[in-house]
């Protein structure tokens, strides 16, 4: 579902990205609304997972991911969907290992 989540999210970045390329700004509030509720509801989430009581490495996994998500929307103007791919990544993976 994580898997399914980051795909729609970036999706949204992505289609946002090219409609300001395109000049067409007319759909960006919605976009913007979508990401903010798909990045709420993960930190929503993984904070409420990070209190159970998990192996440590889970609870850093998920630590790393909130501290992420904290970050996005200050990133945005700065960050490139290449980059923010990239990080997720590395994180799932983190969180996979961690979890096994």
């Amino acid at each position: 579902m994580r898997k399914l989540l980051t795909v729609a999210a970036l999706a949204k970045v992505q289609q946002g990205m090219d409609d300001v390329k395109n000049g067409n700004t007319a759909e960006l509030p919605q976009l913007q609304a979508d990401v903010e509720k798909i990045l709420s509801d993960w930190t929503a989430k993984f904070t409420e997972l990070s209190q159970k009581p998990v192996k440590p490495e889970v609870k850093a996994s998920l630590t790393e991911w909130l501290a992420f998500l904290g970050q996005i929307a200050g990133q945005a103007d700065n960050t490139t969907t290449d980059q923010v791919k990239a990080k997720f990544t590395e994180l799932n993976g983190k969180l996979v290992t961690a979890c096994a």
